[in-house]
This record gives structure tokens, sequence and C-alpha cells, in this order.
């Protein structure tokens, strides 16, 4: 079971809280519920901080199990009838749930924002000030505040020494940085590091749309054939398969994921199972060398975390001293994302993927035939159909209590009871009204293609190589991607490795699935993702794949030749 805490604050927006004059009085909690302002956040470090703050020290899983120990109460309660304490367990968790010391602020003005982080305000009592905000936080135009009793001591222990180390930094690059211990996470072990450096590959000869001005300040754009050096694992980084297992423990998890996206005090990015101590013994190898020229033990290290990942690791003269002021301030480490156990083997997409494509008629009635067949075997009352459109299409990994608590109304939850609900005329006119806009949605592009999202993934081969100071070459070759997902289907055409969400044509990556016998040993950890060659542009193609996420679908019966000036 994963073992993760969902905790409850306000969102207040700017406006309503200037015409309140900065300070709301007797807000509660039922008042934000109708209001739409009481939201939901996973647990995380600035959050974790607070409680040892606060006297709490209990860790996560103490309060996890807390938790579950309360409401399984609650279900008893509920299910002897017993509603005057139910009521009261209700109660007890959402108090004990919600969080006054930190709330969320969307600015609806400039001007309002000004005031309040200028100024700050109260609500209930207590004084908020701005405390943080992330990248996508900005791009939604909100901030997190916080008791302004607790901004100090806040500042200081995630800052972890910058506060007296660093007299000037990029403000925008430091606000992102420091916004990353509000990130949601699974908490893990936090593990023994090495950073290594990153390392560059420089790609001849490309051919490129290059945007330059005239002496006239006007924007031009060129074909050029330039040669074109790129970081080749930025924001990726190698973990020790055993390691990751224990990860997957810490998280409650019957699989180890191929994926961990880490967050702790400046430090941001995927890491991936990967043998290097395996790849250090068959080279002779048994020291590894960090950022900073420091030996290490290779066997003595659980991760290699890359420079790219670790966004502060300019200002610290070793890891050590980074280490002195997290493990100083109790700072912890934690998964933010982390892949399923199974990939989709269908996936939507919508009109962006399909704009750019230069198809016939007969191509595009092979195209939407999955999604044609799909709508005709529900609207016709196909038992195992209809069930699952009207329960959103659950995948393979749900459990029937996940099943059960998602469905949407009291109708969806009788079906997952008895199937034979499906036969009932209020049910079949609730699924019918859905459907009409399913089809809707179909017509202008949202159909059922044979593909999935998977994170991207760099080859580990070579930045293995290139942390042990070995020549960083590369297993995949240009123009080729690593799939065990599309390998293990026996997949031998092209896949068209797209970035979502897609706003240029060049997005469109069709690359040739990549097989061998070294890929197949080295990889055998990472069951999901695209591990992409180092010696092509497809991920700078990407807007530099920072979502690390991509979307490979399957080219079947569309060829490569058909894609608009790749």
């Amino acid at each position: 079971m994963r073992q993760q805490v969902l905790y409850q604050i306000f969102k207040l927006s700017s406006t309503f809280i200037c015409e309140n004059n900065l300070d709301i009085k007797n807000y509660t909690k039922r008042q934000a519920i109708q209001d739409g302002a009481l939201v939901s956040i996973g647990d995380n470090i600035l959050l974790d901080r607070i409680r040892a703050y606060r006297g709490d020290n209990r860790n996560y899983k103490e309060i996890f199990n807390d938790v579950q120990k309360y409401r399984e109460m609650l279900r008893r309660c509920k299910k002897e009838g017993k509603n005057k304490e139910a009521r009261i367990l209700n109660q007890f968790l959402i108090d004990n749930l919600f969080v006054k010391d930190v709330l969320v602020v969307k600015a609806d003005k400039k001007a309002e924002y000004k005031k309040l982080a200028k100024n700050g305000f109260y609500v209930n009592g207590i004084k908020y000030v701005r405390f943080s905000a992330g990248a996508g936080q900005i791009r939604r135009n909100t901030s997190l505040f916080i008791n302004e009793e607790l901004y100090e001591p806040m500042y200081k222990t995630l800052m972890c020494g910058l506060d007296v180390k660093v007299k000037e930094m990029n403000l925008a690059k430091l606000s992102a940085y420091f916004a990353l211990t509000t990130s949601s996470v699974m908490w893990v072990d936090t593990p023994r590091v090495c950073v290594i450096k990153d390392f560059d590959t420089t790609i001849p000869n490309q051919k490129v749309d290059w945007i330059y001005k005239d002496e006239n300040g006007e924007g031009h754009v060129e074909e050029r054939i330039m040669d074109i050096t790129l970081n080749s694992a930025d924001g990726q980084g190698l973990v020790d398969p055993t390691w990751a297992g224990h990860w997957a423990r810490n998280m409650g998890l019957d699989y180890i994921p191929s994926s961990f996206v880490v967050r702790s005090a400046f430090i941001k990015g995927n890491l991936v199972p990967f043998d290097f101590k395996e790849y250090a013994r068959q080279n002779g190898i048994t020291r590894i060398y960090d950022a900073w020229g420091t030996g290490h033990d290779i066997e003595d290290i659980d991760v290699l975390l890359s420079t790219s990942q670790f966004k502060t690791s300019k200002y610290y003269g070793s890891w050590d001293e980074y280490l002195s002021y997290a493990e100083s301030g109790g700072i912890k480490w934690g998964v933010a994302r982390y892949n399923r156990k199974h990939d989709d083997e269908f996936t939507l997409v919508n009109y962006q993927y399909l704009q750019v494509l230069n198809i016939t008629k007969d191509e595009i009635k092979k195209m939407i035939h999955p999604t044609v067949d799909w709508i005709q075997k529900v609207c016709t009352g196909d038992s195992l159909y209809a069930l699952l459109y009207s329960l959103g299409g659950f995948g393979t990994d749900d459990v029937y209590n996940d099943v059960y608590g998602r469905a949407q109304s009291l109708a969806m939850k009788a079906v997952v009871k008895n199937s034979d609900f499906l036969k009932d005329s209020f049910v079949q006119r609730k699924i019918y009204r859905n459907i009409v806009e399913t089809i809707n949605q179909a017509k202008i592009g949202k159909i059922w293609v044979k593909g999935n999202y998977q994170f991207c993934i760099s080859d580990p081969i070579a930045q293995c190589r290139s942390a042990l100071g070995l020549d960083p070459t590369g297993e995949i070759p240009a123009d080729y991607v690593y799939s065990n997902f599309w390998n293990e289907r026996g997949v031998t055409g092209t896949l068209d490795i797209c970035r979502s969400p897609m706003i240029d044509q060049h997005e469109h990556n069709p690359s040739d699935l990549y097989q061998s016998d070294e890929a197949v040993y080295w990889y055998q950890y990472i069951k999901s993702g695209i591990i992409f060659s180092i010696y092509d542009t497809a991920v700078c193609r990407m807007e530099d794949s920072d979502s690390t996420i991509c979307q490979g679908l399957l080219y079947g019966d569309i060829q490569e030749n058909n894609l608009v000036n790749l």
C-alpha cells in the first residue's frame, strides 16, 4: 500500500483577501469547502519541518498508520450505525489533517499580489507572509504564504546555508530551486550520494532553423547546417538497483519503478535504476571521483546524482558540506513522480498530434478504427466495454478498492458491486449522455491510438561511463530508441515519439527500435521508459524534454514519409 497522507490547506484568491482589507475573520473549513477554497496537498519537506518545529516528531509511517487507524474506526462506526461517534471521528481527522500554518494565494491581479507580498495579511488571527513560488505555481499565478512566526526558522532550515554563503543569485532560479521543498512526495530513505559531473556530446552537421536578427532588429529564420553540443543527461542520475528496491519498499509498492523523480532541498531530477557497481567491476574500477575530485569506494554509493540535478552544487565545496546543513535541518528525500506498474496499451491523443500529419483518407480510417470500434461496442451494450467506459477505463494495476473509491457516482458504485445494473435504464441513459460528449470529442481529434506516456531516459551506459572516467560512448545509435515495452511486444517498425503538449511539428520524432544483447543486459531494470541515444537531437527537439515524459505511438499503417517537414 502506498504510504502517503494528504493534508488540506486554504487556497484563497487575492481579490477575496483584498476585499476583506487583508484581515479575514472567522473563516471556517466548512465555508472554505462551500467556496471551493479548501484543497488537498501531499506531504512535503516544508510540512515535515513545520511538524518538527511544532514538536511532532513522528515519521511518515507512524503518521500514515495513525491516519489509517482512525479511518478504520470511522468505517466501523458507520457500518455499525454509530453516527455520533462517526461524526466525532470524521471531525477529528479533518482537524488533524488541516494545516493552518501555510496557505496558497491565487493572484487575480498583479497589483493585489504586490500588496499581499509586501504587507502580508491575516486569516483567523494568523499573519501570513510570502514564502515561495515554484515554476509550476508561477505558471498558474499562485504562491505559497506561511505563518509569519515560521518564516525565519523555515527559511534558514531550507536554505541549507545559502542564506549566508551566497550574496548574488538569479532570483527566478532561486525561487524555483527553493520551492522544491514544497513538492508533494512519498518519503524514502536518504541515500549515500556521489555527485557526478554532467557531460556533453557534440552532434555534427545538423540541419536547424536558425533564428537571428538583422541590422534593423527584425527577426528572421534561415536553414543552417551546424554542429550542436548538448548536455547528454540533463537532469538525470543513476540509482543502484538494490537501493531502488529499498525505495520501492519505503513507498509501499509491490514493484520497482524504472524512474524515480526525486526531491530534496535544491535537488530535483529523474534517477534510473542501473547497476553502475557491476559496470565498474567489469571495467576493473573500484573508486569513483565526484564533481569536486574527491574519491569514493563505489560499493559505498547508492546514487550517482548529476550536477544538473543538484541545483546549487557550485555553492558548496563538497557533498559533505551540503549534507551537514541538510542533516542538521532534518531534511529528508522524497519521490515526487514514478512510473506505474503497467504502461497503457492505448492512449487518447488530441488534434495537436494529428494536425501536422499528411495522411490519406484510407489511413485516417485505419487510424480511427480503434476509437470507432470501442464506441460501437459501448453503444451496443457490450457489458465489458460499457462497464469499463462507465468507470473511466482503469488500468491493469488498479485494485477493487481503488476502482470503487474513484467511481464518480452512486450509480457507478452500484455497477462496481453488481454489473447487472448495466441493464438498468437509468444507468444506460447516463452512459448514453456521456458517450455523446465522447463522440463529439473524437470528431475533433481526441481518439484512441496504440501508444502510451513514458519517461524520457538518456542512455544510462553513456552516463555511467562518464561517471567512471571512461570514454562516454553510448550503446544506442542515432535515430534509435530502446524500449522494453515495445520490444516485449515484438514491434519491429517505427515509433513516433511525441512531446506533450505538442506546440511544433518538429516535436514528432520518428525513431526505430533498438535491440542488442548488451542493451538487454544493462537495461534489465528499466522496464518502463523510452531510452534515447546521445547521438541525435530528439530530446532537444522536444523542448529539451523538460517534462521528462513523452508519448510513444506505434506508427502501424502510417509511414514515416507521411510526416510533414521532419
